[in-house]
């Protein structure tokens, strides 16, 4: 039996999605089986310990004091756990505990993500606002970030992509998967559906029921203040996007070069790289208190 939060989220929920993605959910909608393993018990936090010496003072054998708390975010992105994936709220709880761990100065967040349910976002929204305000750098290293999952990492502080060839970010728009339920194979067994609305419900389920007739705009007008939010979060959190370039607001996606050309990223680097630069930028003074 497929995880009923799963199904539950995939139809009450808009999806900041890429399409890739969907097929899954439709697997476990249709109850089939997948090959998703038994999470663990615990959310595997790693704390990177071998940061690098500081390139600034040359000869010097001192190394940055401390750890940098690596966070995987990966797959189908959804706010609470499943049998086959840790929710974004467990993950939030984890940025929140470092945050206020001496032992960790530095973040990095691994993505590898086409996105998921729009209300896996704002708890990590929170947790990377509080993570920043305890003075210690995130940031993000990503092989496939879209769509919701760009939306979060769009709050670090910077993105780097993994490599040229394959690394992707992008997908920034919203949608609506609706599975239209029909009464066709009950009624073949001998039983009648009837939906009856009380009189002073005329608005219940009302984006469905337009969506019976044909009427796609009650759907339409929810996902465009959707998108409209993040748009304002995304030119807000990257200051440099080229947003009027065509396909970076619109739900193209863009290989890493591309992405820096139009600064939906930063550089190209490997997470091991991107590690030793959070640690060596948590020296840096004004950081932010």
């Amino acid at each position: 039996m497929p995880d009923i939060r799963v199904a539950l989220s995939l139809y009450r929920r808009p999806w900041l999605v890429d399409a890739a993605i969907l097929a899954v959910g439709q697997r476990i909608l249709a109850g089939e089986k997948t090959d998703f393993e038994e999470k663990v018990a615990a959310y595997p936090v790693q704390l990177v310990q071998d940061t690098p010496e500081d390139p600034e003072a040359p000869g010097s054998e001192k190394k940055v004091d401390g750890a940098v708390a690596v966070f995987p975010l990966k797959g189908t992105l959804l706010k609470e756990d499943t049998w086959c994936s840790y929710g974004t709220e467990t993950v939030a709880r984890a940025i929140r505990d470092a945050a206020h761990d001496d032992r960790i100065i530095a973040g990095v967040l691994d993505v590898d993500s086409g996105g998921g349910c729009i209300d896996a976002i704002p708890c990590m929204l929170k947790a990377i606002d509080e993570f920043k305000s305890c003075g210690k750098p995130i940031f993000v290293h990503s092989d496939y970030c879209c769509s919701a999952a760009y939306w979060i990492a769009s709050a670090a502080e910077r993105i780097y992509m993994d490599n040229t060839m394959a690394s992707m970010v992008g997908s920034i728009g919203a949608l609506a998967r609706v599975v239209e339920t029909a009464p066709g194979d009950l009624e073949k067994d001998g039983y009648k559906i009837h939906m009856i609305y009380a009189d002073e419900s005329p608005d219940k389920n009302k984006a469905y029921r337009h969506l019976q007739e044909g009427d796609e705009s009650v759907y339409k007008k929810d996902l465009s203040r959707i998108v409209s939010i993040f748009h304002t979060d995304i030119k807000a959190n990257r200051p440099n996007l080229a947003a009027d370039a065509p396909g970076v607001l619109t739900g193209d996606v863009f290989y890493a070069d591309q992405a820096v050309a139009n600064g939906l990223a930063d550089d190209v680097m490997s997470l091991e790289e991107v590690i030793a630069l959070a640690a060596l930028d948590s020296t840096k003074p004004n950081q932010s208190i």
